[in-house]
C-alpha cells in the first residue's frame, strides 16, 4: 500500500488558482509530494498522469476535507492549510 501524506500550505493558498483544475492549492500540493505527474484536480476526485512512458493514469477519490477546501476556495471564502492522505493504491 502506498499512502503519501499531501500537506496543502500557506504558499499553495496564495499561488494557487480558483477553478483551475491543475493550479488549484491540492494540485501544486499533489504535484510536490508526487513528482513527474500532471494533477488534475476536480470538486471529488482527481486525475494523476505520469509523464512517464507507458504508465496509465488514474482516478482517486478525495477525502472529504479536501473536498470541502475546494468548495470554500474555489467560492473565494477562506481557507487554512491542511494535511489529508492520499492512497495511491486505491
Amino acid at each position: 500500500m502506498i499512502v503519501v501524506d499531501i500537506y496543502v500550505t500557506d504558499d499553495d493558498i496564495r499561488d494557487g488558482d480558483p477553478a483551475n483544475c491543475s493550479e488549484c492549492p491540492i494540485a501544486l500540493a499533489i504535484s510536490r509530494a508526487v513528482p513527474n505527474v500532471a494533477v488534475h484536480v476536480f470538486d471529488d476526485s482527481i486525475i494523476i498522469m505520469p509523464f512517464a512512458d507507458g504508465e496509465s493514469n488514474f482516478t482517486l477519490t478525495l477525502p472529504v476535507n479536501a473536498c470541502n477546501f475546494i468548495h470554500y476556495f474555489d467560492n473565494g471564502l477562506p481557507v487554512q492549510p491542511f494535511s489529508f492522505q492520499l492512497d495511491l493504491d486505491e
